[in-house]
């Protein structure tokens, strides 16, 4: 476990969750006024069948009790699952983004001792980015940047803000920029929804 872990995160399988189109059969003579809604029919049975194959890690599934993450990972469009963990003041707040075309996951994670809706500059031991293969190892950078909270409804167990960062080593000079997340909030971390793998 590396510094700026959260407790017992590497120990929490990263499983990911992966819907699969159902399979459509075409008859075997169509009529010759049938064919162009066939035709159609199979192009996008086929694109959904291409996106299946490469996973779409921009947008993965809806899981209940998970909000989002996302932003722009070395200037690529990025979109995790988000969710927060409040535990002896410390505010955790986790992005993972399970990735099912190149099979790794990747995590935007922060701590920081938390003061509510405000401004927190991050260290190297505050922040990471992640590459993670086979559920424990990969890459673990430390990171810098800005956490922002704009938002935390203690009532409603959510947060909501902006993140920046940008990997502190010199072999992974990963930025993440313009970062938002919608969070819930929980107390402890067995409380998460797993994503349920395949």
């Amino acid at each position: 476990m590396t510094a700026g872990a959260a407790p017992g995160y590497d120990e929490r399988p990263l499983d990911v969750a992966r819907s699969h189109p159902p399979m459509q059969t075409i008859p075997p003579r169509p009529s010759p006024a049938s064919r162009p809604r066939l035709a159609a029919l199979a192009a996008a049975v086929l694109l959904a069948a291409a996106g299946c194959v490469s996973g779409d890690p921009l947008s993965p599934p809806p899981v209940a009790g998970l909000g989002t993450l996302e932003g722009r990972w070395d200037g690529e469009a990025w979109r995790g699952y988000g969710y927060a963990v409040l535990s002896a003041d410390t505010l955790y707040l986790v992005g993972h983004r399970p990735d099912p075309k190149y099979f790794y996951d990747e995590v935007v994670q922060v701590q920081v001792p938390f003061r509510g809706a405000a401004t927190y500059p991050l260290t190297v031991k505050e922040a990471t980015l992640r590459q993670i293969t086979g559920g424990d190892a990969g890459y673990f950078p430390g990171a810098v940047g800005e956490l922002r909270v704009t938002h935390h409804d203690r009532a409603a167990a959510r947060i909501q803000g902006t993140i920046s960062l940008t990997a502190a080593e010199q072999s992974f000079r990963w930025r993440f920029e313009d970062g938002t997340f919608d969070a819930p909030v929980y107390a402890r971390w067995e409380d998460v929804p797993r994503v349920r793998g395949h």
